[in-house]
């Protein structure tokens, strides 16, 4: 799954291991958090939605120097950017089951 984030991101070499590892865990997390299940576990999560992770990843690698701006302002220059986690969201959303509802 990593070496699949590099390729998507460009980049090569190890130096963004470590981040994209952190990366990986929180967006494993996220995935778990999101279905609620029980049954599931990390590996059950990354072996089994791979391609959830890794837009997650990705989407989190790309905002992460600009996460939570709207617009950003240079000289005379002016851009709006927008949120892209939130406007993926609904993707990454498509590539999972849909979350475990307990009833009482």
């Amino acid at each position: 799954m990593l070496e699949d984030i590099k390729t998507l991101l460009g980049i090569t070499g190890t130096s963004q291991d470590a981040i994209l590892n952190i990366y990986i865990r929180r967006a494993t997390t996220m995935i778990l958090v999101y279905l609620n299940n029980s049954e599931f576990d990390d590996a059950y999560i990354q072996e089994n939605f791979q391609d959830a992770i890794i837009s997650l990843v990705c989407t989190a690698y790309k905002s992460k120097d600009e996460e939570g701006v709207k617009s950003k302002t240079q000289g005379q220059r002016s851009v709006t950017f927008l949120d892209s986690f939130k406007a993926d969201i609904n993707s990454i959303k498509s590539l999972l089951p849909m979350p475990y509802a307990k009833l009482m």
